[in-house]
């Protein structure tokens, strides 16, 4: 569900569905946004990510 193929929008939006409810959404974004360039991560698809810019990685670690 988190990594559609291509054409799968429904699995897509049902993945962000789930993320929409979870409690670690903000560190799911921080911890694999930066790193992982598809599939679904924190709500948002790769392409959202990718037209809304990653969280930025944290320079002190």
């Amino acid at each position: 569900m988190f990594f559609p193929e291509k054409g799968q929008a429904a699995k897509a939006d049902a993945a962000c569905r789930v993320c929409a409810r979870c409690d670690v959404q903000m560190l799911c974004a921080i911890t694999f946004g930066p790193v992982v360039d598809y599939g679904v991560i924190a709500g948002r698809t790769a392409n959202q990510r990718r037209r809304h810019g990653r969280p930025a990685p944290d320079k002190a670690a």
